[in-house]
């Protein structure tokens, strides 16, 4: 969801990991699941979701899913990022879904991220979080010099300014030959596939995969 100047208070994401191996895991490459909530007026960011490979906490495994938090803000004329935090359940193994959310409950700045609804974690980060989100994006990320092996489905919604939850208004849906690196270059076709979740229709649900 992109769409200006509508903001919400909050989202959920509920991917369905079907396959998963990230052949680099020991050099130090991952692959996620995962969910975003940000605020394009200032560039901060909060993410959630499941992760496989390697991560800060020392995991080293190839294709066992953990749930992960992670937020930080950007700042300066190059896009520095500061205050970036990530934290990954290695103890916990996800199950192939789940349901994750982020949400300023409270409409006063603070905003929690929750996993089958228990509260894991909240932050407030004055003038780069501001109390509503008006950008959501939901799929893969990656980083890895051989191909990994990864595929799912995803359904979102919104949590609307009065609590209500709903589609994503103004979704869109990247598809082959329109995903970019995150220097805003486009990906080669066939690197990563998109397309519209038919067995969930509502906007922003997609399946996805590495192609």
């Amino acid at each position: 969801m992109k769409d200006p100047p509508e903001s919400v208070k909050g989202a959920e994401d509920i991917p369905t990991t079907t396959s998963m191996e990230v052949p680099e895991w020991y050099d130090g490459y991952f692959v996620d699941d995962e969910m975003w909530v940000s605020f394009q007026s200032s560039g901060g960011w909060l993410e959630i979701g499941q992760t496989a490979g390697y991560s800060e906490a020392g995991e080293t495994n190839c294709c066992t899913l953990h749930p992960f938090i992670a937020h930080a803000v950007y700042t300066g004329s190059k896009g520095e990022i500061h205050g970036y935090e990530e934290y990954t359940w290695i103890a916990v193994d996800a199950e192939p879904t789940n349901l994750y959310k982020v949400e300023d409950a409270a409409d006063n700045g603070n905003w929690c991220e929750y996993i089958w609804n228990s509260v894991v974690d909240c932050h407030s980060k004055s003038g780069y979080w501001s109390t509503y989100s008006d950008e959501l994006e939901a799929g893969i990320e990656a980083a890895s010099n051989i191909k990994p092996y990864n595929g799912g489905s995803q359904e979102v919604d919104a949590v609307a300014r009065e609590g209500s939850h709903r589609a994503w208004t103004g979704s869109e849906t990247s598809a082959v030959g329109e995903l970019v690196d995150e220097n805003g270059n486009p990906l080669p076709a066939g690197v990563m596939c998109e397309t519209p979740n038919y067995s969930s229709n509502y906007p922003g649900n997609a399946t996805w995969w590495i192609c």
